[in-house]
């Protein structure tokens, strides 16, 4: 696993792997073992990801590859919703609540 990352209020734990997945995983209560499986299994880099983080409102997942690509997923589902290519490397994808205007 090169990237993990918590929703808001730290019931879900995305974690990006080395075998180009992504997964959301719900985080169990103090003392309860976790699932053996994640509740969202995200497909469609091709290489590993490094970055992977949720949105502010916890609906959608956005993962950064090697591929040089990185993906907006959307949580409920685990649909791919759009995505950029030829991107040069993003070191870890950042999401805001509230950013500045420019």
């Amino acid at each position: 696993m090169w990237a993990l990352s918590f929703n808001a209020i730290g019931s879900h734990l995305l974690i990006g792997s080395e075998d180009s997945t992504a997964s959301v995983w719900r985080v169990p209560p103090v003392g309860d073992e976790w699932s053996a499986a994640p509740e969202v299994l995200y497909q469609g880099h091709s290489k590993y990801i490094y970055g992977a983080v949720f949105s502010a409102d916890g609906k959608y997942a956005i993962t950064a590859s090697t591929d040089s690509a990185v993906h907006l997923w959307r949580i409920s589902d685990g649909q791919l919703i759009t995505q950029t290519s030829s991107v040069e490397r993003v070191r870890r994808p950042c999401v805001h609540a509230r950013c500045p205007a420019h």
